[in-house]
């Protein structure tokens, strides 16, 4: 895994799926995000996909979920991005890590 933050109160991050619910990234990196446990979750394996909002744009993500917890959530390992939608996932994680190294 790569280093994972807790996105901040600031810099809060969700995913959107297709039928409009959200849910909260509880961790993330450039490769893989960890979302709040969820009422009907995807079956760990399973392929995945949402929007992923975070404050400077929304980001369409897709990967594979990786395990499922009923306390720890989530975890989907991403798949790669392109280029302009990597940039923008890479400068709110820099945000988000100069923000934890801070607090």
């Amino acid at each position: 895994w790569n280093y994972m933050v807790e996105p901040a109160h600031t810099l809060h991050a969700t995913v959107r799926f297709d039928n409009g619910t959200s849910v909260t990234v509880r961790e993330m990196s450039a490769g893989c995000i960890r979302l709040e446990p969820m009422a009907q979750p995807p079956a760990p394996k399973s392929d995945w996909s949402g929007v992923l909002v975070i404050p400077n744009g929304e980001i369409p993500v897709s990967g594979r979920v990786e395990s499922v917890d009923p306390t720890t959530g989530i975890m989907i390992q991403l798949d790669l991005l392109i280029h302009d939608y990597a940039v923008l996932l890479e400068d709110h994680l820099t945000r988000v890590q100069m923000l934890d190294f801070v607090v």
